[in-house]
């Protein structure tokens, strides 16, 4: 019985040797950006960032920005505080006046923004084991003054946050 699978030597050493040129060559054919090393994080460790108002509170949240983010746009219906924005933090980021253009154009992984508000208000609200009526306009509790000491504490000295 013939084996018709049957592989000659000289062709197997061709082949597998072949195979280990493209395993050493890999490397250089992928781009450094793409790999991850001890100073820089690798494609899926860094996320892309796009911030939605630039106001006092997102600009100070731009600033702590963890190792591995990066901010690549901001929207703000208020395109003068785009421009402060840019001038402040010495960057040149792709400016929207549309937040939905925005995330239309850009490929982000994350997008700034104050929904983190509707988690505070609700831990608020269980706090005092009763409902509450919120304002969005005015960014508080409607007649109830001890539930609106919760919305803000005294910042330690150099953590203040700018009047807006």
């Amino acid at each position: 019985m013939s084996n018709q699978h049957a592989i000659s030597r000289r062709r197997f050493l061709l082949e597998t040797s072949a195979l280990g040129a493209a395993t050493i060559a890999a490397p250089t054919l992928i781009p450094r950006s793409a790999l991850a090393s001890a100073n820089s994080p690798g494609a899926n460790e860094r996320v892309i960032i796009g911030f939605i108002g630039t106001g006092g509170r997102s600009r100070q949240l731009m600033d702590h920005v963890p190792e591995g983010g990066r901010i690549v746009a901001i929207s703000d219906c208020y395109t003068r505080r785009m421009t402060e924005t840019l001038q402040q933090k010495k960057a040149d980021w792709k400016t929207y006046q549309h937040y939905e253009k925005m995330i239309d154009a850009e490929n982000l992984d994350e997008i700034g923004h104050r929904s983190i508000s509707v988690c505070h208000l609700t831990n608020i609200a269980h706090l005092f084991g009763r409902r509450l009526r919120w304002n969005p306009e005015q960014e508080q509790y409607i007649d109830d003054v001890e539930a609106n000491t919760y919305l803000a504490r005294p910042r330690r000295k150099g953590y203040e946050l700018p009047d807006a």
